[in-house]
């Protein structure tokens, strides 16, 4: 008898354990979330879920990480948009965003367009830095080149 009512209390578990697991889903890409982040200016949790997805994406053994497999990756576009809104959170930095987002009502349309437009994220990842200056030529850099020739040649011609 006892055994019948471990066999019982072992099936109940297992089926417990199973519907919980059936009912809990990892996280997607999806425009509330996005929303709920520019809305509150608060990207970490997104930015962490952003990076978890993409992690789970990736193959596990490096051996599976090659070009093709790479290629067949980012003709996802879902993928891709959410690789480009990790690299731009990245490169801009989260809390910045956020700041961004609650400096006016108006500054949310911004990044709420920008973090859904993969083309526009491809561009402006190019087009800016984390740096002092940009090495795509930013005018920035030319400036401080020129500087920098200009300073030497003077210090030449005192010499």
């Amino acid at each position: 008898m006892s055994q019948r009512i471990r066999l019982l209390v072992a099936c109940v578990a297992l089926w417990s354990l199973w519907s919980l697991c059936a009912n809990v889903q990892a996280w997607t890409p999806n425009d509330s979330d996005l929303e709920a982040a520019v809305n509150a200016g608060d990207f970490g949790a997104y930015f962490a879920n952003l990076s978890a997805w993409l992690t789970q994406k990736v193959p596990a053994d490096s051996r599976g990480i090659t070009e093709a497999a790479l290629k067949a990756l980012l003709k996802d576009t879902v993928l891709a948009n959410t690789l480009g809104q990790r690299q731009l959170l990245s490169k801009l930095g989260v809390a910045k965003m956020g700041a961004f987002a609650l400096a006016e009502q108006s500054n949310r349309r911004f990044p709420a367009w920008l973090l859904r437009n993969t083309q526009a994220m491809v561009m402006l990842d190019r087009a800016t830095s984390n740096l002092g200056f940009h090495y795509y030529g930013e005018g920035r850099f030319f400036i401080l080149l020129g500087k920098s020739f200009a300073d030497t040649m003077l210090e030449l011609q005192k010499q």
